[in-house]
């Protein structure tokens, strides 16, 4: 018997209980795929660079990268830093 089949009651054998048991408590759930640029760089779309993740691990990969994107900004807009600099504090930062 397939267990994502609903179980036929007529035939109560343990092994059929278990499986009766096991589609009960199956639970099924929706999870949408986003894709991850694993080097942060949305213009590289190389193969290599790509990586389909659901949105919680997508979230993870991408939290440093965030922070570090956040401190930069707040950094830039209390010193009115220059565009051409941001490099060069973004690198340190990481």
């Amino acid at each position: 018997m397939n267990f994502r089949e609903e179980p036929e009651m007529e035939h109560l054998s343990i092994e059929n209980l278990k499986t009766i048991n096991a589609w009960l408590n199956t639970r099924y759930m929706k999870v949408i795929l986003t894709v991850a640029h694993l080097d942060h760089d949305p213009t590289n779309n190389e193969d290599w660079n790509l990586k389909a993740l659901c949105q919680l691990c997508h979230n993870r990969h991408d939290r440093k990268h965030r922070n570090l994107t956040m401190h930069l900004n707040k950094y830039r807009q209390q010193h009115k830093l220059f565009p051409q600099y941001e490099q060069q504090i973004f690198s340190k930062l990481q």
